[in-house]
């Protein structure tokens, strides 16, 4: 008999079990819910939604010691229409920044960058890059959103922020 000496027995079934059970060792038991698979984020800026109304990598740009730029994309992946129609950054109600944006289906609103549609430049604003400060989202028919964004140095990606002209100006506000 191939298997006679009792370690080689011993031996044999020792390695079976650690096979069998590789398996359930190897952590895949999260499956469509393990919180790495569900992770978005893969800029500085923050993400959020209100119903099918998307905010993709929303951050504030310090230009200087006295100049805020808002960067991020806003897209409706409704049918129905929508409209952005306010933007507060900060905990101060004066600074409402009141806009008219149509949010049509797929449409997105870019705020800054080569197809910037939209810009929003706030001085006098102090703001210190590394911190982070509130920006709310005001629509006419979806809930607001307030995320806690990042405020980043005017350089780099961002050194023409706030100061290139846009490719197309939907702003619309009074």
């Amino acid at each position: 008999m191939i298997f006679s000496s009792k370690s080689m027995r011993k031996k044999i079934a020792s390695i079976s079990i650690l096979f069998l059970t590789s398996g359930f060792l190897s952590g895949c038991a999260a499956g469509k819910n393990a919180p790495t698979r569900l992770i978005k984020q893969v800029t500085d800026g923050v993400e959020g939604e209100s119903g099918e109304i998307k905010l993709r990598n929303i951050l504030i740009v310090a230009r200087d010691t006295s100049t805020a730029v808002l960067v991020g994309t806003i897209v409706n992946q409704a049918d129905s229409v929508d409209s952005l129609t306010a933007i507060t950054v900060g905990d101060d109600s004066a600074r409402v920044q009141r806009v008219d944006y149509l949010l049509a289906k797929n449409t997105p609103i870019t705020f800054e960058g080569p197809i910037a549609n939209a810009r929003l430049v706030m001085s006098p604003f102090p703001v210190t890059a590394g911190q982070h400060i509130k920006v709310k989202f005001g629509f006419v028919n979806a809930a607001p959103v307030e995320l806690t964004a990042l405020i980043v140095t005017g350089d780099g990606i961002y050194a023409e922020a706030g100061i290139t002209p846009l490719a197309v100006n939907l702003n619309r506000a009074p």
